[in-house]
């Protein structure tokens, strides 16, 4: 019984090879990573929201979204990452601070090669993404550029590392204006608008 189970074994791992080699014959390389920070998660891997007067708090839930973004090795240009799936919210209660985007599949030139990474976040309140709420300078935070080795889709042995758990990740502050002082900078901005109806 064994010699046959080891025998039904033979089709099913020529199967997997042959599928594996045709999808790099065709240039179908791809690299594997998990969005996410909340295994052992503590506040070193956190990502908290403060504000002017230095008061901080864990991100959580819908009001707050965190993005990946990519690059080749090596690359240090944050202008040159580009953004890699939908971003994502916070979780909520003792994982606050957390987040879990699933995984991100990138293609590439080869198999699970070491690429670069940061993630990016934002206050929803000043933009529907990262590049929006930059523009209004503020709302928004960042994290460290960290590479690490992608999953090979065609290694089926090989686990998927996720962001988080790389040793170069680190947590942040998404930075928004205090109530006040935001308040304060809008009120030259009213008048001028009302001035200008006037004339």
């Amino acid at each position: 019984m064994q010699a046959i189970a080891s025998l039904w074994c033979i089709p099913v791992v020529a199967a997997f090879f042959c599928s594996a080699m045709s999808g790099m014959a065709q240039g179908q390389a791809f690299g594997i990573v998990g969005f996410n920070n909340f295994a052992n998660l503590n506040d070193a891997k956190r990502i908290f929201v403060t504000d002017d007067t230095g008061t901080m708090i864990r991100a959580a839930g819908t009001d707050y979204r965190i993005a990946l973004y990519w690059a080749t090795a090596g690359t240090t240009d944050e202008t040159a990452f580009t953004q890699i799936g939908d971003s994502t919210g916070f979780l909520t209660g003792s994982l606050a601070g957390g987040f879990f985007g699933g995984g991100r599949t990138i293609k590439t030139p080869t198999p699970g090669p070491v690429l670069a990474f940061q993630c990016r976040a934002w206050a929803v309140a000043y933009g529907d993404s990262y590049e929006a709420a930059l523009a209004r300078g503020t709302g928004i935070g960042k994290g460290p550029i960290v590479e690490l080795k992608t999953k090979d889709p065609y290694n089926y042995f090989e686990t998927t590392p996720h962001i988080g758990g790389d040793a170069g990740f680190r947590g942040f502050a998404i930075t928004i204006p205090e109530p006040r002082l935001f308040a304060l900078w809008l009120l030259p901005m009213a008048a001028w608008l009302i001035l200008r109806r006037c004339n």
